[in-house]
């Protein structure tokens, strides 16, 4: 093989790396949330604005 070019990708595997280039990204359903009770920082994927510890102790009260 001359040294300017360039080898070729196998044949089989072509159908694989077009379909991996094609495949849109993920968005992370995760957001990082500050407790408003106890100035926690955690990620979570629910619209609650307390720590699990803070939500439980407003349930109980």
């Amino acid at each position: 093989m001359p040294e300017n070019e360039t080898p070729k990708e196998c044949a089989c595997t072509q159908n694989l790396r077009d379909l991996l280039r094609a495949a849109a990204p993920k968005n992370n359903p995760l957001r990082k949330v500050t407790c408003i009770n106890c100035g926690k920082i955690f990620w979570t994927n629910s619209d609650k604005d307390y720590c699990f510890n803070c939500q439980d102790k407003k349930k109980n009260s």
